[in-house]
């Protein structure tokens, strides 16, 4: 798609994150396929798609458009709810 990074950081409870995830329905389009990917996307004026997939280490994202804004946010809030977080490009 776009970047692709890791986002690592520590977790319990993976239904806590998932949930966590969905809370962006606020602000955002979140969709959360069988396969364990959730999307989250805004169509317009600044469209973006943002892929993130649950693993034991973190997030593994994936994302194409104009998805800086959400990063900021996305990171800003992640960071409050779980602590440290690294990120690394892959």
């Amino acid at each position: 798609m776009g970047l692709r990074q890791n986002f690592r950081f520590s977790y319990t409870d993976s239904a806590a994150v998932e949930n966590w995830i969905e809370g962006f329905a606020n602000d955002f389009r979140v969709e959360k396929r069988s396969t364990g990917l959730f999307v989250i996307s805004r169509e317009s004026p600044q469209a973006f798609q943002f892929d993130a997939v649950l693993n034991r280490d973190g997030l593994v994202t994936d994302r194409s458009g104009l998805y800086f804004e959400f990063v900021g946010i996305f990171l800003e809030r992640l960071t409050a709810s779980f602590g440290l977080v690294e990120i690394e490009d892959c």
